[in-house]
């Protein structure tokens, strides 16, 4: 037990030289009882805890019924036709962070991602096919070339129609115009 502790922290000080940000203070020991697992695979970039994705998800199914023209200006801004596909290049360098990642997201048609919100903005770039978006006050259908700036905490959903939607996704506002 020992040695993996002091291993443990020669990897993660070795990290320090590798990352833009010093280990997370919530990483455990795999397999230690009182160690929370999920928590390690669903770190942000700035090491803010988070919660249960499982508890996440039961709360957002339970409050699927929430009327969604209750609230104010929402400022989500679709900008129609922004991008062109074929500069996927252009697009992916533009979206990825300093540090991190990117998600490529492809859906089978009639797939839906419930109603959940983010702690950070978002911005979403169809690729191909057609995606129905809501979101609190509006829905629209985007279609490829589309860009949907999301501001933090704006509840949505997304729905895959007339085929496949391809599309990527990033956790913060990036200006295509």
């Amino acid at each position: 037990l020992e040695l993996v502790k002091k291993l443990s922290g020669k990897i993660r000080s070795r990290l320090k030289d590798f990352d833009l940000v010093s280990p997370s203070p919530h990483l455990g020991s795999y397999g230690s009882i009182e160690n929370r697992e999920f928590s390690q695979y669903f770190l942000h970039e700035n090491n803010h805890p988070v919660s249960c994705p499982f508890h996440q998800l039961s709360n957002n199914l339970q409050n699927e019924d929430i009327n969604m023209n209750n609230t104010q200006n929402s400022d989500v801004r679709i900008k129609t036709s922004l991008v062109n596909s074929k500069n996927l290049t252009g697009i992916i360098n533009a979206c990825l962070p300093k540090q991190g990642a990117i998600e490529v997201q492809h859906d089978q048609e009639g797939k839906e991602h419930s109603w959940h919100t983010h702690d950070t903005d978002e911005t979403i770039i169809v690729i191909d096919g057609m995606l129905k978006f809501c979101w609190q006050g509006g829905e629209t259908i985007c279609h490829a070339g589309d860009v949907i700036e999301l501001p933090k905490g704006v509840r949505h959903k997304s729905i895959a129609i007339n085929g496949n939607a391809k599309y990527i996704i990033t956790f913060k506002h990036v200006d295509l115009s």
